[in-house]
């Protein structure tokens, strides 16, 4: 009986404090918030461009900024996500490309920043940084405002320009970018990459020459280990040489714009080049490691067992049916 009556005078006293708690819940929920969203549109080759949202604050800000711009930018109904690789930030997956085919061969983004202020307005926040990362191709930005960052002064690194968008400016900058990709610069990089796996083969199949003529005459466990060791590392080191130069260079891109090549085929135009490259390397270990023409003649009279020596002294004269 007692133990129910003070359950009975306690939980009064306790519900200022669960309201009180819950009433600083949705304070928090509704506070002013912090930081300016920096919002990257990363447009691939490849295509399955995304958009990602950096704000340090709340992660339901970042994904309804993230959905709201997908929505302002022609993708309506996406789900924004916490990106895998990089802390605070939302990102979402467009089924798709952001740009669009021009005239000819060229890929064109056209874009009216008006629409992204209207975003950021209903989101809270008084201004954010627009982020525009393109392939590595010949690029032509014409903008109504000068950007505020070039490409090292943004994540794109490498090819990109940012923007402040201040949603109390008058006028919002209005931007195009045109892509001019040439596949030229592909048909330049596979010159570049068969013309330097030649004279590479070249020199593995006379430095293996030597080692073969010289301390590794006969087949060994030192020279297959080293065959295999050096090989594998020469092999490994020129497939991604040339995977790299065309990812990071920009054959690769240039191609995949040209003839609107998906991800399948924007990783067959690179895996090509690196396995031809790597032919230097295979051919080295497979010097070293194969048999010798010596262990060869060994093996027939037997292992550890020596040729016979002539004889001694004159040779024996020749029998009657062999003379004359």
């Amino acid at each position: 009986m007692l133990p129910a009556i003070a359950v009975f005078l306690l939980v009064p006293a306790c519900l200022p404090g669960l309201f009180a708690l819950d009433a600083g819940d949705r304070l928090s929920q509704t506070a002013e918030p912090t930081g300016r969203p920096e919002i990257d549109l990363w447009i691939n080759a490849a295509g399955n461009d995304a958009i990602d949202v950096f704000l340090d604050g709340r992660s339901s800000d970042r994904r309804r900024i993230a959905e709201a711009v997908a929505a302002w930018l022609g993708f309506p109904g996406v789900i924004a996500h916490e990106h895998d690789n990089y802390p605070d930030t939302s990102t979402v997956q467009i089924d798709g490309r952001l740009i669009e085919p021009g005239a000819a061969d060229d890929w064109v983004l056209d874009l009216d920043a008006a629409g992204l202020a209207r975003v950021l307005v209903t989101t809270g926040y008084e201004a954010g940084t627009l982020v525009i990362c393109t392939p590595v191709v010949e690029t032509r930005i014409r903008a109504s405002e000068p950007s505020d960052l070039d490409a090292l002064e943004t994540v794109c690194e490498l090819s990109g320009r940012g923007w402040t968008i201040r949603t109390f400016d008058a006028g919002q900058p209005r931007i195009r970018i045109t892509l001019l990709p040439d596949p030229a610069y592909y048909l330049a990089y596979a010159a570049g990459v068969l013309l330097g796996t030649v004279l590479l083969g070249a020199f593995a199949w006379w430095l293996a020459t030597k080692l073969r003529n010289g301390p590794f005459r006969r087949r060994s466990a030192a020279s297959v280990a080293i065959g295999l060791i050096a090989g594998g590392i020469a092999t490994i080191g020129l497939a991604a040489a040339a995977a790299g130069a065309g990812a990071l260079a920009g054959p690769a891109d240039n191609l995949a714009l040209a003839r609107d090549l998906a991800v399948g085929g924007y990783a067959s135009s690179l895996l090509f080049p690196a396995l031809v490259a790597s032919a230097p390397g295979i051919l080295f270990a497979m010097m070293l490691v194969r048999r010798r023409p010596s262990d060869d003649a060994e093996g027939a009279i037997g292992p550890g067992i020596a040729p016979p020596s002539p004889p001694d002294g004159p040779s024996p004269p020749p029998l009657p049916w062999n003379a004359g």
